[in-house]
């Protein structure tokens, strides 16, 4: 999963967050964060149609390369959730995340290899989607610190558990959000517009 380690944001946050000793070592959850980070940056080259449409072998090579990018830091996050010291909550959306993430790359490279190309960018915006996780989780839990103020009895440890759910939750709400309005609708009004051909009954 790649998002920052309580342990690791603790430390730049100082006292205010907790007042629980802090490691010097990042914690384990935090090495995926790296890996998925490197996925991110190349996908926006796969979404660019306009740019890819008339090099199919640049847009392949991208593929692939983002592919294994993904498998690499899906592998990496679930041994970081494995030795994760945040809790069973984070370990066990680590692990569904990973899952998710490997899940739907799968189903994006399927889909292309059957020549299925609306499919492939509905999977490929899932998957990207999940990807954005580890940016998302840094600004919940930065709401999360910044509610402490008006409310006292929140822990770092209660926002950070659910700044990870929240990250994965709405990332994928806004993918089928973006799916349903930027790539269904469309095709099915393109479908609708078409004159219907008049039958008769004999």
């Amino acid at each position: 999963m790649a998002a920052p380690s309580s342990s690791g944001v603790r430390r730049s946050w100082g006292n205010r967050c907790s007042r629980r000793s802090i490691s010097a070592e990042p914690s384990a959850a935090r090495r995926p964060t790296a890996s998925q980070g490197r996925a991110r940056p190349r996908l926006p080259f796969q979404l660019a149609t306009r740019l890819l449409a008339g090099r199919p072998g640049l847009h392949r090579a991208l593929g692939y390369v983002y592919m294994v990018s993904v498998v690499v830091a899906a592998l990496a996050a679930i041994v970081a959730a494995t030795f994760s010291v945040d809790g069973i909550s984070v370990q066990v959306a680590f692990y569904l995340l990973s899952a998710a993430w490997l899940y739907t790359l799968f189903q994006r490279f399927r889909a292309i290899r059957q020549g299925q190309i609306q499919l492939h960018r509905i999977w490929l915006i899932r998957n990207y989607a999940l990807s954005f996780a580890a940016v998302a989780v840094r600004a919940f839990i930065g709401l999360g610190v910044a509610l402490q103020g008006p409310f006292p009895s929140l822990t770092f440890d209660d926002i950070y558990t659910t700044s990870v759910w929240a990250s994965i939750l709405v990332c994928a709400v806004v993918a089928e959000y973006v799916i349903i309005h930027r790539t269904l609708a469309p095709l099915v009004r393109k479908r609708s517009s078409k004159p219907r051909t008049p039958t008769y009954d004999s």
